[in-house]
């Protein structure tokens, strides 16, 4: 089930507001042995956002506030052995559950000529994540922030159109623990939940960069992206990569 309400203006410009909720549930039964349930997950999101629009024509810019709230919630059933000729549910238990919020705020305005336009857009983000399993008991709990910013300029004349983009941005962390009984788990997944507490927990920055070169032709267009970008982990670990591409739309 899903619900939104939306309200918006009766032009481009003014403010815009969103509530929405949704509920999934999955039950999962045993095929051939009259479908009786052994899990159900049973899911909740709620969601608000707040922004607002202005198109003046010289300078255009928008602003949003918004937030995400997910639960999930795990049951288990234990089911007997057939012996009275179907399965019957004997006992429920509650095994899982997993709370994850996102919440923040974006901005971006576009300003210039026509043929040639500035834009800038940032955004910042709140992350928490708390997911838990009963028994043996399992934890991950993580929380950060996410900052990035872009800038662009597009130039358009007649049928070529150039863009250069710059981008960089933080991921703050603040803490990431997770809990895994070492007796109750295969050794290389030990160490992969491991390594992700890690990089969960460590802070990161990025810079990159990209131009992009399209030409119209006919009804399709040929175009030319190049770009580039370096990630830095807090700890020293980094990397450089880039990326060449060449091909048609249609």
């Amino acid at each position: 089930m899903d619900v939104t309400i939306n309200l918006l203006p009766d032009t481009v410009e003014g403010w815009r507001a969103g509530l929405s909720y949704s509920i999934l549930d999955l039950v999962h039964h045993l095929p051939n042995q009259n479908e009786v349930p052994y899990t159900e997950l049973y899911t909740r999101n709620a969601g608000v956002k707040v922004s607002y629009v202005s198109n003046s024509g010289g300078l255009n810019y928008a602003a949003l506030l918004h937030a995400d709230y997910e639960t999930r919630s795990g049951v288990e059933i234990v089911i007997d052995n057939g012996s009275a000729g179907r399965f019957l549910e004997l006992m429920r238990f509650a095994m899982y559950s997993s709370d994850i919020l996102r919440a923040g705020a974006r901005g971006s305005a576009e300003w210039g000529r026509i043929q040639g336009r500035w834009s800038l857009e940032a955004s910042s983000d709140f992350i928490y994540l708390n997911s838990a399993y009963i028994y043996p008991y399992r934890n991950l709990n993580t929380k950060g922030l996410d900052i990035n910013i872009k800038a662009a300029y597009t130039l358009r004349n007649e049928d070529v159109l150039f863009k250069a983009l710059l981008e960089a941005g933080r991921y703050q962390s603040f803490g990431a623990d997770i809990t895994i009984p070492e007796n109750y788990t295969i050794e290389k997944l030990y160490s992969f939940y491991t390594h992700r507490r890690e990089r969960l927990a460590s802070s990161s920055f990025f810079g990159g960069a990209s131009l992009r070169w399209e030409r119209e032709i006919l009804n399709y267009s040929l175009f030319a992206l190049a770009s580039a970008r370096y990630l830095r982990m807090d700890g020293g670990a980094d990397a450089l990569y880039s990326t060449l591409t060449i091909g048609f739309n249609f």
